[in-house]
């Protein structure tokens, strides 16, 4: 499995090869770029509960939608609280307006009801989206570290099998683009939680550091927890990709944290959204009949990389300076 960067009408994303392989599904993982938000919300925001201009994000919402495909109007949204409910989404989860506000705290959506589309934001934290291409069955949930020694990945599975008698053998995995062991640095706190509660097993993603912190890798042990949960090793991906080394790509809950005063508070359910359509329904398949559209060259950011910070409170400014944006030519795929 891998992943592809497209740029469609400007709005560029994320898919996963597997899941447009196996066809039936329509998702991607967003970035901030292809929308017309301004100002420190620029380009792509998609965050609800921010003060950008409604109209913005609405605009933005059916930027991203027509470029993955997804219907806008059929959008169910997540009020993320770090935990680890995960919502059995239906047709009357649907807003009237996809700005107001919700009656529930989610942090993960499962359905099978074709033509439901289900929305998560990540800003550093993990989106991992779940396909059963047998069952016609989706997941998508918000794992932070929290949620990550909660065991939500994994709980969605058992989810999916209890529910829509998904086989985990045939799920497909797609971790998205999140904060790496390159900039995810913690005090002790992070890693005994989730050895008190995932077992000795993830010390290899904890990886102590000269200055008393550890490098914690949330992607390798969302892996790990999914191939524990009866996944194929080759049914889950991980886009590699660091939210907070790319910020020219991504928002990033630590980059904003440290960038000054003229941005505002950051919570790590920050912009940024991943969209999964469920089961696509035949009006959907007529104005979309092809799942695997023609995509763009892949880019990167660029090479030279980011200075990794430490807790927000706690960071200094950058001694590095910011490198421009470049869009570097990569191979096909990551």
């Amino acid at each position: 499995m891998s992943f592809t960067q497209q740029t469609r009408n400007g709005v560029v994303f994320h898919t996963a090869d597997a899941f447009t392989a196996a066809g039936g599904v329509a998702h991607g993982f967003a970035t901030r770029l292809g929308g017309v938000s301004t100002g420190p919300y620029a380009q792509l925001n998609l965050g609800i509960t921010r003060p950008d201009e409604r109209a913005a994000v609405r605009e933005n919402y059916h930027r991203f939608c027509a470029a993955i495909g997804a219907d806008v109007t059929s959008l169910v949204m997540t009020h993320q609280v770090h935990e680890d409910t995960i919502r059995q989404a239906t047709r009357a989860d649907v807003l009237d307006d996809l700005l107001d506000p919700l009656d529930y705290q989610a942090d993960g959506l499962l359905t099978n009801q074709p033509g439901l589309c289900l929305t998560i934001y990540y800003a550093d934290c993990i989106p991992v989206l779940l396909y059963d291409p047998v069952h016609r069955a989706i997941a998508a949930v918000h794992s932070g570290w929290r949620g990550t020694s909660l065991g939500i990945a994994p709980q969605a599975v058992a989810k999916m099998t209890a529910l829509y008698g998904s086989d985990p053998g045939d799920i497909l995995a797609a971790i998205g683009p999140g904060i790496g062991p390159c900039c995810f640095e913690t005090h002790d706190d992070v890693p005994s939680a989730m050895v008190q509660r995932l077992g000795e097993d993830i010390l290899s993603h904890c990886v102590p550091l000269a200055h008393g912190k550890f490098s914690v890798d949330l992607k390798g042990i969302i892996h790990w927890q999914l191939t524990q949960a009866g996944l194929a090793d080759g049914h889950v991906d991980t886009l590699s990709l660091c939210t907070a080394c790319h910020p020219e790509l991504y928002w990033s809950h630590r980059r904003w944290a440290t960038s000054g005063a003229t941005t505002p508070p950051c919570s790590s359910s920050f912009p940024d959204p991943t969209v999964l359509l469920g089961p696509l329904s035949p009006q959907q398949r007529s104005r979309f009949p092809c799942t695997n559209l023609p995509t763009t060259p892949n880019f990167s950011g660029c090479a030279a990389g980011w200075t990794c910070f430490g807790r927000k409170k706690r960071n200094k400014a950058c001694p590095t300076p910011c490198a421009p944006a470049c869009p570097f030519s990569a191979p096909q795929g990551y």
